[in-house]
């Protein structure tokens, strides 16, 4: 319930004085917050701020689950629409940057993220989440990077503890399948 100052300094700063971004916010008593800090110094369209999750959750509501909210954060990214790939189509459904969802629960399992472009069917990118330790946690997974550029487009989770985890592009193969048999006729 009080006014409070958050300053942003350069890694290696020795005191609030080196900050070159201050940011004014307020705090309720008995609630979670998960602050996100994205964007760009000295640019208009993506500035740098710090983005306000009102909702966070240190654990998932229910214990046998994995709670999850998303951030989109990489700032030359397009809105986005995630599907859980086998399991669910947008899950996620036209995330613009800065934006968080609310926490998903799901069940503590691997799951391949295809991230698309908001309405688009082809996908982008394709992200690995081994959520097979997390029961009973939440976490906030944010995009972050440049597309085409460094440091690259990717996700990653960061837990209520602090610790955050890139998570691996889905491995993938190319197949060719030829069918040689003259009977019977078959789709594969």
């Amino acid at each position: 319930g009080t006014n409070i100052n958050i300053a942003v300094a350069p890694a290696g700063s020795t005191s609030a004085n080196d900050a070159f971004a201050t940011f004014p916010l307020v705090f309720e008593e008995d609630k979670t917050y998960v602050v996100t800090a994205a964007g760009l110094l000295n640019n208009s369209v993506t500035p740098f701020t710090l983005y306000v999750n009102e909702n966070g959750q240190e654990a998932a509501l229910d214990s046998n689950e994995v709670d999850v909210a998303v951030f989109h954060g990489a700032t030359n990214a397009p809105a986005m629409d995630v599907d859980a790939v086998f399991v669910a189509d947008n899950v996620v459904q036209n995330l613009a940057y800065g934006q968080y969802t609310a926490y998903l629960d799901v069940a503590p399992e691997k799951y391949d993220f295809a991230i698309r472009g908001a309405g688009t069917p082809g996908v982008l990118y394709s992200y690995r989440a081994d959520l097979t330790g997390l029961t009973g946690k939440a976490a906030t997974v944010f995009a972050s990077g440049f597309i085409g550029g460094v440091p690259a487009f990717g996700l990653f989770a960061a837990l209520a503890d602090g610790s955050v985890t890139e998570l691996p592009v889905t491995p993938t193969a190319r197949v060719q399948f030829i069918h040689n048999s003259p009977d019977p006729t078959v789709d594969v």
